[in-house]
């Protein structure tokens, strides 16, 4: 064999060895993928993927290399999930609409066609300098290199759901895209542990949630009283922040922006940490829910999801009416959360409002909820619905068993009243409704009276109950010039009508220091004036006058009564009329019988 021959073989030799060195190079390379495939616990560890992929291309000669990607595809969502890695930003997960830009439409399209397809695309000059500020304004990670280079080239291979690729500062050859190809086709072992992953994750979240729906159902069903909804509520907003929804304030309300609210709001910047307040609120006419009048109709159309974002501006502007122009102008129970949406940068909420709930997340941020938090929370209000039709229900309930026990106590006055046989027994039947008065557990804490009206001439006269209603006693209090006494007589001079007075503190402390200096008041033991002088709060009573007698209920923590409470005194007062009447027919024919 001569020199050339030889030199020939030689040279064949070292080609086929460089081949298969080339060969094992690059599976040695797919190894690694499979391998990092197999490790993957979670569906963002493609990032992960994308991190080996990038080293071992750039390991394979590939030194035009930008970044190496993943894609996946949601049509649901119409947009895609790209999982990239670059040493220039690190791993990335982005969302890409479809519709990002012409190239990328096409380019999902072409993969989506076949699952071999195969698709590349370029940008350079203006083209590129406008698909630089595209990425930008999808808050995609800043590329140093990407600002300075002038083409980018894309090249992605089917794999079915989505493509695998690469980008480039310059173009690649064709032994390079069949490289790219192969580890194409090692990436079917990694997307079926995706799948399976992103299967269990889904499952996983599928039962957290359920499970959080679970707890409030079954709070929901051992509510045993109206007020427990409160604490419905308090589980309900703590199962959304379990489940990662960065709320800071839920609010809960009986119906929908066009009318007043019966509020239930839940704020994690409450002083004494989570907890919920339940608040009347009134509506609000403000430009906003003007403005918003198409999305109050969509609603009564089927559509329930509210969603609203405020800045920094608007959002103040929508505080400043609140706090100035509603009920809430003293906002001190609500002091450190007012603060901490004035601090904020702006406020973004979403409602989803059904037919007779309503139920409103915010933070305090412009970034809206995303649509599986939405989809949680439309979740969530459609078992606060069950809630509340459980809350008007024990509400009927309870409003049915009060009802009946201010019945059995009007009744048990009316009874007293048909047992008089004289004038004298009058005192019994007012003390039967004082008690009758407590038992119904409305605040008298100072006692009650009844005065009757024609016996007001230089004193008022009346007969009292202290906190206790255990003994009735006749009181005389002379006609001073204080408004705790001319405001009292007027009214009742006045005729029927009812009426309720608060005071402060200073003016209910400088009346009885007053009175305490004068006959009888003044014979009263040391212990009980301390005690009349020492209560902190104000003085609140109602009266109801009717034709010939006045009943009176005092506070004197300054608590005001509930329209409730006084609805019951208005009761009670016709009741006692009705007694009255019994009295002076009773005195009539005590007279008669005398004379």
């Amino acid at each position: 064999m001569n020199n050339q021959s030889l030199l020939e073989k030689n040279a064949a030799l070292q080609k086929e060895l460089l081949v298969k060195t080339r060969e094992l190079e690059i599976e040695a390379s797919l190894e690694k993928v499979r391998t990092q495939a197999m490790r993957m616990n979670k569906p963002d560890d493609l990032t992960d993927i994308c991190k080996i992929v990038y080293a071992e291309l750039q390991a394979l000669g590939f030194t035009e290399l930008r970044n190496a990607m993943i894609n996946i595809h949601h049509d649901d969502k119409a947009s895609l999930l790209n999982y990239d890695y670059a040493d220039a930003t690190g791993k990335t997960v982005t969302t890409i609409p479809y519709n990002f830009h012409p190239l990328v439409e096409k380019q999902i399209a072409v993969t989506k066609n076949a699952s071999d397809a195969f698709y590349e695309f370029s940008f350079t000059g203006n083209e590129l300098k406008d698909f630089r500020e595209l990425r930008k304004s999808n808050g995609e990670q800043d590329d140093p290199k990407l600002e300075i280079t002038d083409a980018l080239h894309y090249y992605f291979y089917s794999i079915g759901v989505g493509s695998i690729g690469v980008s480039t500062y310059s173009a690649i050859s064709e032994e390079k895209l069949e490289v790219l190809k192969r580890f194409r086709n090692v990436f079917d072992l990694a997307y079926q542990r995706y799948t399976d992953i992103a299967l269990a994750e889904t499952q996983a979240r599928e039962a957290q949630i359920e499970l959080g729906l679970e707890r409030v159902r079954a709070r929901t069903m051992a509510m045993q009283q109206q007020y427990e909804l409160i604490d419905v509520i308090t589980l309900l907003a703590d199962q959304l922040v379990h489940l990662g929804i960065e709320l800071d304030i839920a609010n809960f309300s009986n119906g929908h922006p066009e009318k007043d609210w019966d509020l239930w709001i839940y704020g994690r910047a409450f002083p004494t940490g989570n907890q919920t307040r339940r608040v009347f609120f009134p509506w609000i006419d403000h430009p906003y829910f003007h403005e918003r009048k198409a999305e109050i109709e969509n609603f009564k159309n089927g559509t329930d999801l509210n969603v609203a974002v405020f800045n920094k501006a608007d959002k103040d502007s929508f505080l400043d009416h609140i706090l100035s122009e509603t009920i809430y102008e003293d906002h001190k129970d609500f002091k450190d959360l007012v603060e901490a949406v004035y601090n904020s940068p702006g406020y973004t909420w979403s409602s989803i409002i059904l037919k007779d709930t309503l139920v409103n997340i915010g933070k305090y941020d412009i970034k809206p909820f995303t649509d599986e938090q939405n989809a949680i929370l439309r979740r969530f209000a459609n078992v606060f619905g069950q809630a509340y039709t459980r809350f008007l229900d024990l509400q009927k309930a309870e409003a049915q068993a009060r009802e009946a026990q201010i019945e059995a106590g009007l009744e048990r006055v009316r009874s007293r009243s048909m047992a008089m046989h004289n004038t004298s027994e009058l005192q019994e039947v007012i003390h039967t409704v004082h008690k009758e008065l407590l038992n119904l557990n409305i605040a008298i804490h100072g006692g009650s009276f009844i005065a009757i009206n024609s016996d007001i001439e230089t004193e008022l006269r009346c007969w009292g109950s202290g906190g206790t209603a255990d003994t009735s006693e006749e009181v005389h209090i002379p006609l001073y010039e204080k408004p705790f006494c001319t405001n009292l007589i007027n009214r009742i001079k006045n005729g029927p009508g009812f009426f309720t007075e608060e005071y402060t503190q200073k003016e209910k402390t400088d009346f009885f220091t007053f009175l305490f200096k004068h006959e009888p008041w003044s014979k009263l033991d040391a212990k009980r004036k301390e005690e009349t002088l020492s209560n902190t709060g104000g003085y609140t009573r109602s009266c109801c006058v009717s034709q010939h007698t006045s009943i009176i209920i005092i506070n004197h923590f300054g608590e005001k009564f509930s329209a409730s409470d006084n609805a019951i005194l208005k009761r009670f007062a016709k009741v006692f009329e009705q007694t009255y009447t019994r009295f002076l027919d009773l005195q009539k024919a005590e007279a008669q019988a005398r004379e």
